[in-house]
């Protein structure tokens, strides 16, 4: 699941979209500094990576 945003971005619309289609890793691209949050959602572990857009536009 890849969600993109251009200001900071909220993990709750990745959350559901990784529930929705069952996925266990999130790839969001936006200005967040974080780097990595680890979750556990319905009994399952989820992983949500940040990438910064600026890097994501280089590759």
């Amino acid at each position: 699941m890849i969600e993109t945003s251009w200001g900071a971005k909220n993990i709750s619309q990745v959350i559901k979209s990784l529930e929705r289609v069952d996925g266990d890793y999130g790839l969001v691209i936006s200005d967040s500094s974080e780097k990595h949050v680890q979750k556990t959602v319905n009994g399952r572990a989820i992983e949500i990576y940040f990438v910064p857009k600026e890097l994501f536009i280089l590759l």
